[in-house]
């Protein structure tokens, strides 16, 4: 009878909370499992990686070498200091090369190494080479500066007595011009100008001596070609050069042969060239004439002669420009 009464409330709601508190701690172990299995786990903060980052790196230390010299005495040695090994980057070699290219370049263009002091000029005749290397203006130059075309160009338009200039240079300050001179035939005299004329027409200033001209005394000048100012540039030659036509030289040095020694050839314009007779008359032959003609022509200035000769006339021009129309003119 006192075990049942014994069995109050309060005890039956003791045991019941015991129960209750072992029940449900399971479940909320459950529900912690549960709530974890889906998030990842975290396995380091943001602010240890934070201050990881910010955290200072250690320098590399230079690594030193240490060198140990040997005495003569055994056991004995001599510890040198340690010295830093260097290493050479890639910015080190780039700032030494442009330094040497630069040292190099101002070498080169300050050094009077490579400055012209001398030319060389082969195939001078009546030039020279002080007179050609004066007008080259390139005395003190820089061999670089040197353009050979524009001084082949300066040579041939300075100068009209020479057909052609060739340049070339060399290193470190050679400057070598090989000319070509124009070989004078005639020498023609108009007023108070003497110039020389070559084969193809072309007057140039007298320079020099030359043997074995023909001389050629003038009141005007002969007729001459028509030069282009684009054929003037790409041959080289002026228009005020051309004096007359090249088969005009080839009358006169045809007509050459047959002066009187002494004599020369004179030109008067519209009858062309002839000579002083030594009998005392002028004879003209015409502007050209080729040298099958010529003979023809002197052969009819004999028989003109011998005619007037014959009637007693002394003439004062004797005219055969023309083989069917020759005439002559008397003595005042």
């Amino acid at each position: 009878m006192k075990k049942k009464q014994s069995n109050t409330r309060a005890d039956r709601v003791r045991t019941k909370r015991q129960n209750g508190s072992k029940s449900s701690a399971p479940k909320r172990r459950r529900k912690q499992s549960d709530a974890g299995r889906g998030n990842p786990p975290v396995m380091v903060r943001g602010n240890r990686v934070d201050n990881a980052a910010k955290r200072p790196k250690k320098k590399k230390k230079r690594v030193k070498r240490r060198y140990d010299v040997a005495l003569p005495t055994p056991g004995v040695e001599v510890r040198l200091p340690a010295l830093p090994t260097v290493q050479f980057g890639w910015r080190l070699l780039s700032f030494l090369l442009v330094l040497l290219l630069g040292a190099a370049l101002y070498y080169v263009f300050n050094s009077p190494t490579y400055r012209v002091h001398n030319v060389q000029i082969d195939g001078l005749a009546r030039f020279s080479t002080e007179t050609i290397s004066r007008s080259m203006l390139v005395h003190n130059e820089q061999i670089f500066s040197v353009e050979p075309e524009k001084l082949e160009d300066r040579i041939v338009d300075t100068f009209p007595g020479i057909v052609f200039a060739s340049v070339r240079i060399g290193f470190p300050a050679r400057v070598e011009v090989e000319i070509e001179e124009r070989e004078p035939i005639l020498i023609w005299e108009q007023g108070t100008t003497t110039q020389w004329v070559d084969a193809q027409g072309i007057s140039f200033p007298q320079r020099g001596e030359a043997d074995n001209l023909v001389r050629v005394v003038a009141t005007a000048s002969p007729p001459a070609p028509i030069v282009l100012e684009e054929e003037s540039t790409d041959e080289g030659i002026n228009a005020l050069q051309v004096l007359m036509f090249p088969e005009t030289v080839e009358s006169i040095l045809s007509l050459s042969e047959h002066v009187p020694d002494g004599s020369p050839i004179v030109f008067n314009n519209p009858h062309g060239f002839g000579w002083h007779d030594p009998r005392g008359w002028v004879v003209y032959f015409g502007v050209q004439t080729a040298s099958e003609e010529m003979e023809m022509k002197l052969a009819m200035y004999d028989a003109a002669v011998k005619r007037l000769k014959g009637e007693g006339i002394k003439p004062a021009m004797i005219s055969v420009e023309y083989l069917h129309a020759p005439y002559y003119r008397p003595e005042r």
